[in-house]
């Protein structure tokens, strides 16, 4: 059955009342809903309406409003990913479709038929498919032809999203669309040769593949990022320390976003045929001047990224032999980089609002007892739920080492048993030992565990790990099918759910190093090194950098200890040390 465009999202309904107290006595008066999907309705409706602190007849569920509060939501129900906020935004959608605000279910669940199924068929296995797949709902319901899509049919469907759907990155979706449909358009047989006109999303900076410029450009790129990897033992350009795969990547993308704000300047991608293009203190400034923010008068700390990152290949090509950038171009860089100057403030707002969480006495308590929650919750679950119950010990497992041992992300994930966990004569677990290898400085990791961790990991191993799926052929601690571990975001957003449902704040799993932190330079004013040695940092002006200004509170402590003997108006009977106190007379028996 197809269906026109302009009626897509509603059928024929049209609704003349959008608020959420509306919605519900649709709901109640119709059989659409069983009795405890009703009252799971009427139940988080309440809780949105206490969490926005308005009536539900205040609330209005078009899309457009929906998407501003969608983040109050998110942040009071442990996040974005999390399952309890899922459960809310789809029984809001669900009331929406209800009362025509939201695109209905048949669209949503549309099987692709005709052509359009013909199409589906041609897309290359591993091709992402985000938002394409979503498109060709839209448009076959609709009753267009694959060879009748337009840009003019585009616009319809991102009217559709911003009119009838939650989502809240439209804008990126449809940029996906357009680009997904031009490459296949490009390099799969049997597609129609239309094209989309390119629709960038620029807050997004996704920038131009390396395919759209010149050959030699592509080859010089790849030789760059090739030297810094140290892949060439001979190359006498290797750095003394070669760049970790991590890091490769992010100058990767941010090289090609350089040359993407290059582009969009002015410039033709044809044009730009070496990494020298990049580096003339004309473009130099051409590429940075866009982010110069005018409302701050300043620069952002990504500016300065970007400036040391063009710097560096500057300095790269001024040693090759016969390079087009001179001694005097790579001087006039160095001054434009000099006036990109960003203040350093340690860490972020965001993480400062997190810690100052842990002033209140009771959330420290809370946050370690967390694991101790979590097992609990496994023995409950062990009999009627092994599988869950295997995943709630690991959580336990996830959050206790983190708590103890705050390594970086990508390494706690990776944790092999057969690799990075050392055993006495007995084969009991004894000790924790990452390879310099494996870390993000080239400093290898090692900590004794304590006995309650041992015991804990020990236990998850024998009883719970080999009921989770992919434990039968792999040794890492967070095993996941074929093989692997589980995936960092993965991971973090159990550990972030675990934290927010049992200690009520909003913590990821990187920021357990900034709790760390926390609470040993508070404690005491000479502990940074310890702070340095725990977080792994290379050397003490990283922890410096980041975490110096904690000791703030361990020196007004040290202040207020030095003086307070002094302050009369502290305690009536205070006297200065330097004088005794007047005590009582003591009288001489010998008379």
């Amino acid at each position: 059955m197809k269906h026109e465009i302009a009626t897509a999202a509603g059928g024929n309904t049209v609704a003349t009342e959008t608020s959420l107290a509306h919605a519900l006595k649709v709901a109640e008066a119709s059989d659409t809903f069983s009795e405890r999907r009703l009252s799971d309705l009427q139940a988080d409706a309440r809780q949105v309406s206490k969490l926005l602190g308005k009536a539900l007849e205040d609330i209005s569920l078009r899309p457009a409003e929906v998407r501003i509060f969608l983040p109050t939501i998110a942040d009071a129900t442990g996040g974005a990913h999390s399952k309890r906020y899922k459960n809310v935004r789809g029984n809001l959608k669900a009331l929406a479709q209800l009362i025509g605000l939201h695109e209905p279910r048949e669209l949503e669940r549309h099987t692709l038929t005709g052509p359009w199924l013909e199409l589906y068929e041609k897309i290359p296995s591993g091709f992402g498919r985000l938002g394409l797949v979503k498109a060709m709902r839209f448009f076959d319901w609709s009753g267009l032809a694959p060879e009748t899509v337009d840009d003019a049919a585009l616009d319809v469907f991102e009217k559709h999203l911003e009119e009838h759907t939650f989502n809240a990155e439209i804008r990126r979706l449809i940029w996906r669309v357009a680009d997904s449909w031009n490459r296949l358009a490009e390099n799969t047989p049997g597609w129609p040769g239309q094209r989309f006109e390119t629709r960038r999303d620029k807050t997004r900076h996704i920038a131009r593949p390396l395919t759209a410029y010149p050959e030699n450009f592509q080859q010089e790129f790849e030789d760059y990022f090739s030297c810094l990897s140290g892949s060439n033992p001979f190359d006498p350009q290797r750095p003394s320390r070669p760049l970790s795969p991590s890091t490769i990547t992010t100058r990767r993308q941010q090289l090609r976003q350089a040359a993407d704000a290059l582009v969009e300047s002015g410039r033709a991608p044809e044009t730009i045929t070496s990494l020298a293009d990049l580096v003339s203190p004309e473009a130099f400034r051409a590429i940075l001047r866009p982010r110069y923010d005018e409302k701050a008068r300043g620069w952002p700390t990504s500016a300065r990224h970007f400036g040391a990152l063009l710097y560096n290949v500057a300095r790269f090509l001024s040693n090759k032999p016969g390079s087009s950038v001179s001694a005097d171009q790579l001087s006039e860089l160095e001054q434009c980089l000099a006036t990109i100057k960003v203040p350093f403030g340690g860490v972020t707002e965001k993480t400062r609002k997190l810690l100052r969480q842990f002033d209140d006495p009771s959330i420290l308590p809370r946050y370690l007892a967390i694991p101790g929650l979590l097992v609990k919750e496994a023995r409950r679950l062990r009999d009627n739920t092994p599988v869950r119950a295997a995943q709630a010990n690991e959580t336990a497992v996830l959050v206790d080492l983190a708590q103890f041992i705050p390594l970086r992300r990508r390494n706690l994930v990776a944790l092999d048993m057969a690799r990075h966990f050392e055993r006495d004569a007995k084969g009991r677990i004894t000790a924790l030992v990452v390879d310099g290898a494996e870390t993000k400085n080239g400093r290898s990791y090692s900590a004794p565990l304590p006995s309650h961790l041992v015991k804990r990991l020990e236990h998850h191993l024998k009883k719970y790990r080999p009921r989770i799926d992919g434990a039968e052929t792999s040794t890492y601690l967070f095993p996941s099918p074929g093989g692997r571990h589980r995936g960092p975001e993965s991971l973090s957003r159990r550990f972030s759910a675990a934290v927010k449902r049992h200690a009520g704040i909003n913590m990821r799993l990187h920021d357990v190093r900034h709790v760390a932190a926390w609470f040993l330079m508070r404690d005491d004013l000479r502990n940074g090194p310890v702070v340095q040695q725990l977080l792994n940092h290379a050397s003490a002006k990283t922890t410096e950098r980041f975490y110096g200004d904690f000791r703030q509170a361990a020196a007004a402590r040290a202040y207020d200890k030095l003086i307070s003997p002094y302050r009369p108006d502290t305690d009536p009977k205070a006297t200065s040390p330097d004088k005794k106190a007047p005590g009582k007379k003591k009288t001489d028996r010998r008379r």
